[in-house]
């Protein structure tokens, strides 16, 4: 298995993982809800992470067209499951397709969208980056869905 193999494994299973988080959920009305003390609900983590991999990984690497409005992630509300979870399901087909055309042997490259202060960081850099990027919030997610759920 090559690094590229490996970051779509982990991505992939990863992204199921939060998910079945969402879908574990009683009522949608509890994913719009935001924990003390925190700023975003479950909700938009979830829309945040599908988008910003749909720009960083889909649209980079899959040509997908897909142009991202960052700021517009972290101002939804009410959307419906249904309608998240088809951009999700968008979102796996980009990154399949996305992910084939990462050359391994290219990953020393800089990758093809800036990232902080607009500068360019490795490939391999970003791919990792983008896994730490989907655990930090599926880790938010899960602690939001248990907290509501007591």
């Amino acid at each position: 298995m090559n690094t590229v193999e490996a970051v779509k494994d982990i991505l992939f299973a990863d992204l199921e993982s939060i998910k079945s988080e969402l879908q574990a959920y009683p009522n949608e009305d509890i994913i719009w809800k935001v924990l003390p003390g925190t700023t975003n609900s479950a909700g938009v983590l979830f829309v945040h992470l599908t988008r910003s991999l749909r720009h960083f990984i889909g649209s980079s690497f899959g040509d997908s067209g897909y142009l991202r409005k960052r700021d517009e992630e972290f101002l939804v509300r009410d959307i419906p499951v249904s309608d998240m979870l088809a951009e999700f399901d968008i979102l796996m087909t980009e990154l399949s397709t996305a992910l084939e055309n990462v050359d391994p042997g290219k990953l020393d490259n800089d990758f093809p969208v800036t990232w902080r202060e607009g500068k360019f960081y490795p490939t391999h850099f970003m791919l990792m980056r983008m896994i730490a990027h989907v655990n930090y919030h599926m880790g938010q997610v899960n602690y939001h869905r248990r907290y509501f759920l007591n």
